[in-house]
Parts: structure tokens; sequence; C-alpha cells
């Protein structure tokens, strides 16, 4: 029987169409949990495979649950890098290595879904298939990623497709041991994605004041009696530029910023609906960091209305000396 989310996916595509590079090299990670001599670690692994490595390593999440395991050592996580190339909507993978990987993990549709949608994360169980669930995160144009727990194994599957410029940052996060803690559980990817979202939020915060106070000196318009910056250089029409651009980035946080909220409801709605009694340190640990992150984000909301007030009182400040000029 056909779905809405079937329905969605055939007919109501935000996303443009993702063109393929041919690349058939591809770059994937690796979580676990490793017990030497009773003591209990975590380890990350990160290798760029040719495509007939890559195909025998999706293969492995065909096997039984005990070849996830190695001398009593656990895979926790595995997940496959599609870095997306913005600028020439295109995907730099080779189609058919990128539909196995899908194919493999069970996220066509949850893929498809991710299309659908400018921004968002969620949870599918319209799988006529499998048992398992599916969950996405998507933020257009620059990142989509979906999930899953395998069912036979319990490690988790992720397809990460990102703008090859934020790639780095999340790479970098998979590699810190307070993640590599969390793993273990099924909204953690969702996680991650929240701290992506909080620490460019704010670096967008950082550059955009950085621009207003240039402004500000340059202009007058201000009452603050510590600013040591250089005027900002250019004509007032470059400077009503700069602050038209400010806005909109201002814009752009306030919207990420819906979605890291969005995101932390959904990690926290998750948490409450599943605490098994085997993964309560990991849980806790969550928790903890999803409340942090709440807080930064309350603070980050407050930050953008301010900044905002300041990109506005410049742009009538250029403004008003435009007019005066032409007088």
């Amino acid at each position: 029987m056909a779905t809405l989310t079937q329905y969605l996916v055939q007919n109501q595509q935000v996303w443009e169409e993702l063109d393929f590079s041919g690349r058939t090299q591809v770059e994937v990670s690796e979580i676990w949990r490793y017990q030497p001599q009773d003591r209990t670690r975590n380890g990350h692994k990160h290798q760029k495979l040719e495509k007939n490595d890559f195909v025998k390593w999706l293969q492995r999440s065909r096997q039984s649950s005990a070849a996830a395991s190695i001398n009593g050592s656990q895979l926790l996580l595995r997940l496959v890098w599609i870095p997306l190339l913005v600028p020439q909507k295109t995907l730099d993978v080779a189609n058919d290595l990128y539909k196995q990987a899908l194919s493999c993990f069970g996220h066509e549709l949850a893929e498809g879904y991710c299309k659908t949608i400018p921004a968002g994360v969620g949870e599918l169980h319209e799988q006529e298939s499998s048992n398992d669930s599916r969950f996405f995160f998507s933020l257009h144009p620059k990142i989509f990623m979906t999930w899953s727990n395998a069912q036979h194994s319990g490690e988790l599957n992720i397809v990460c497709v990102v703008d090859e410029k934020k790639l780095p940052t999340l790479r970098d996060l998979l590699s810190e041991p307070l993640i590599q803690n969390i793993v273990s559980q099924p909204s953690s990817p969702a996680l991650i994605c929240a701290i992506l979202l909080s620490l460019e939020v704010e670096r967008m915060h950082d550059n955009i004041k950085r621009q207003v106070r240039q402004v500000e000196v340059r202009t007058g318009h201000h009452n603050w009696r510590s600013r040591s910056e250089r005027a900002a250089l250019g004509d007032l029409t470059s400077l009503s530029a700069k602050m038209s651009g400010s806005s909109t980035r201002c814009g752009s946080c306030l919207r990420k910023q819906h979605t890291l909220i969005e995101v932390l409801d959904f990690v926290s709605t998750q948490l409450r609906s599943t605490r098994p009694e085997h993964l309560k340190e990991s849980y806790a640990l969550l928790l903890d960091m999803v409340s942090l992150l709440q807080k930064r984000a309350d603070a980050q909301k407050a930050d953008n209305i301010y900044i905002q007030r300041r990109v506005d009182t410049q742009l009538n400040a250029v403004s008003d000396l435009q007019v005066s000029r032409s007088r």
C-alpha cells in the first residue's frame, strides 16, 4: 500500500536534482568498543576505500551479529561520508556506490524523504521490508543524513551527505571520546548535527559582529566608548550591501537556531521513549549534552535578536547618510 511518505518522495522534492562526480574512492568511519584485559575503551577508525574494498565493507552489514564482534570487541557505528559540492550541486561519489550504500543500509526511503523538506529531523516507521526504524536529518542545501540501528548486530549505520567544507568538522567530532561514548544511543547522530549547528551559529555571529563594529565606527551611529576597530572601507553603497548581507546571515542563523531546537526536542523525545538499562551511562551523558546545548541555543537566540537590531541600525544610518549627501 502506498504511503504519504512515498507520495511526498515522488511529488514534493525541495532539494535540487544532484549529479554525481563518478569518484570511486569512498571515505568511511567506524567506532569500536575494545575490551582489552577487562578494560573497556572506544576507538575511531577512518579510511578511504577503493570501489571493491568499499563494496566488501558494505557487505559486512548483511552478516551475522557475530561478524560485528572481533576478539570481544564490538562494532558500534559505521558511517559513509559523501562530500557535497554545493556550487556544482554534485555528490563527489559514483552513482552506483552511493545507491549501494543506501540499499545496503535500507535508507532509500529516508534519503528520498530528506529531499522533501528544507530542514528537519525525524523517524520513519513506514518500512515494508524491515522492522528497523530509519532516521533522517536535513538542512537544505548543505547537509542531509540518514541512519538506522541494525537489528542483527546493534550498530548504527549512517550515510552522511554534507558540504565538503563542513565534513572535516563532523569527522573531527566523531573522533572525540565524548561523542564515541554516546554512539550506542540511536539518537546520537542527531545530537552530532545539533553540535554542528550550534558551532556554526556561534561562528556566523562572530563574523557578523566584526562587520557591524567596523561599520559602526565608519558611520558613528553607536554609543560604544570601547570601539577600537578600524572603520569599514568602501563607499556608502558598499556599506549598505555589506549590512544587507549581514541581515540575511542573521536570518540564516535564525533558521539554524529553529532547526537546532527541533533537533534537541527530537533527541529529548527519543530519550524519554527508550531507556534500556544497559545503555544508562550513555543515556545520562547524552541527556547532559542536550541540556547544555538547549541553554546555549537560548543564549544564541537572544544574541541573534541583539545583532539584528545593530545591523538594522547601521542600515538606517547608511541610508540617512546617503540621503544627506545627495542633497
